[in-house]
């Protein structure tokens, strides 16, 4: 009689093959690593405590899987370091950088419910000059417990090397093999767990224009590498194809030539003084508004009702956030999707308002 293909007897044996699979591969692989294993299981705890911190994303299976294959293909490069010594010490300091990276995120959350762009790092000499207000008003206690993780690993490493069976990263592996067996589980880890992502979230992933979803889907490494290399496109763009898309951009403005541009609103200010109140953060629900029968902005409020007032406008900033809000208003263009307009294109010319009217 044939056997059935799914009788108990058959779904046992291929369960006792994929255990003694795993059990070659990566139990016995583990046991000869055990500052690798707890490199791992330590930063994935970090990266879930920064989600709890921020996001409130409590043990949410898809970025914690996404977390994990990242750091098999990060710990991975370990193994293309021949001495013993290089190796441990790739690892705390890999710890040191994880850690630093949930710091980071942590407390650029804080202030702005957001996590950190890479774009940032072009101007964080500018923290120097308000460090007191960063330590008083936006660093927390709570940004530092990820500070645990290269304390632990290194603790962990000194004292287990002192005991005769710890064996450490020997030098006697097959280091070719273990390379590519991390990076291709990371990257099947990643893979599988990808097949579960909606379309919604992989739309947020490629334009990260809500980046906290992006962490509370994907996780933290992998928002971290899509950052970095969405800020390094416009650097890449300028090195590739500028030529042609100046030209491009002349060639639209100088068919443009003979059209009037002239409206209702051409000359309005001409020969008047204009004042310019430029605030940060100021919502309309000021307006109009009254607190014990005391009006709250009445001559913002005056010149709403006696100006000209937009009141179907929406914010158009990116991770510039108020420094784009200066840029568009200045120039009346849109702020860079990647990165910020004042890094990234800081070396440009453009024309703006304020010389206009200069």
């Amino acid at each position: 009689m044939e056997k059935k293909l799914f009788s108990k007897d058959n779904i046992k044996n291929k369960f006792s093959i994929v255990v003694k699979f795993l059990k070659k591969h990566y139990i016995n692989f583990f046991k000869d690593f055990p500052l690798l294993l707890c490199f791992i299981i330590t930063a994935l705890i970090n990266t879930l405590l920064l989600r709890i911190i921020t996001v409130g994303n409590f043990f949410y299976i898809k970025p914690l899987l996404i977390d994990l294959g990242m750091l098999f293909i990060l710990s991975s490069f370990m193994f293309l370091l021949k001495n013993n010594k290089k190796r441990e010490r790739y690892l705390v300091i890999l710890s040191l950088v994880s850690s630093i990276i949930c710091i980071i995120n942590s407390v650029y959350y804080s202030y702005y419910d957001s996590f950190a762009s890479i774009s940032l790092l072009a101007t964080s000499t500018f923290v120097v000059d308000v460090g007191d207000a960063v330590v008083e008003k936006v660093l927390k206690i709570t940004d530092l417990l990820y500070l645990w993780q290269p304390i632990f690993v290194y603790y962990y490493y000194v004292k287990e090397k002192k005991k005769k069976n710890f064996v450490g990263l020997n030098s006697k592996i097959n280091r070719k093999f273990s390379f590519v067996n991390m990076i291709v589980s990371g990257i099947v880890i990643i893979l599988i767990t990808s097949t579960f992502m909606t379309k919604t979230e992989w739309s947020r992933f490629g334009k990260m224009w809500n980046r906290e979803s992006v962490v509370s889907s994907f996780g933290i490494y992998a928002y971290q590498i899509n950052d970095i290399i969405q800020s390094l496109e416009p650097k890449i763009n300028n090195l590739f194809g500028y030529d042609k898309a100046l030209k491009k951009v002349n060639d639209y403005y100088d068919s443009r030539k003979n059209i009037d541009t002239k409206n209702k609103y051409t000359n309005l200010f001409l020969d008047k003084n204009v004042i310019v109140i430029h605030a940060e953060s100021l919502q309309t629900n000021t307006l109009g508004k009254k607190f014990n029968d005391v009006e709250i902005a009445p001559f913002i409020t005056k010149m709403s009702q006696e100006g000209i007032y937009f009141s179907n406008y929406y914010s158009q900033v990116g991770v510039g956030t108020s420094s784009d809000a200066e840029f568009t208003f200045s120039t009346s263009l849109m702020p860079s999707s990647n990165g910020t307009v004042f890094v990234n294109y800081f070396d440009r010319e453009y024309q703006t308002i304020q010389k206009s009217f200069g």
